[in-house]
């Protein structure tokens, strides 16, 4: 064991810094047509939480990090208000005890407010009690 980490956490250290490294994307949203239709549509949602999230939170939803926090869980963290939420995608997020934090903006730079207010409702609906 080295740095006192078993072989699976460090598999999973390895994971997370490889799906963290790609290359970035740009938005997944045009955002001229979410000025002029000013909604966004109900599959956007998804498509920043496949291209953003599911490499740590998993596509059930209960994460595939060591800390990664479980959507499904009654306290977890749909539990608190949509403001919180963005501050937290915003800034980035550790868990009390978690050895590892979620960058700012899930590590895309390119995410903006409209994308973490769609993968929002995305969570709560698919994931949300």
């Amino acid at each position: 064991m080295r740095a006192g980490l078993t072989g699976q956490e460090t598999r999973d250290v390895i994971a997370f810094l490889v799906a963290s490294n790609k290359p970035q994307r740009k938005s997944i949203f045009d955002k001229q047509a979410v000025k002029t239709s000013g909604t966004v549509g109900k599959l956007d949602g998804r498509a920043v939480y496949n291209q953003t999230c599911i490499a740590c939170h998993g596509g059930d939803g209960k994460g595939t990090l060591p800390g990664a926090p479980n959507f499904t869980s009654s306290k977890g963290p749909l539990s608190k208000s949509d403001a919180v939420l963005i501050k937290h995608i915003t800034e980035g997020f550790q868990s009390p005890g978690s050895p590892m934090a979620m960058p700012a903006k899930g590590g895309n730079t390119d995410l903006t407010v409209e994308d973490m207010r769609a993968v929002l409702a995305y969570l709560r609906k698919q994931f949300g009690k």
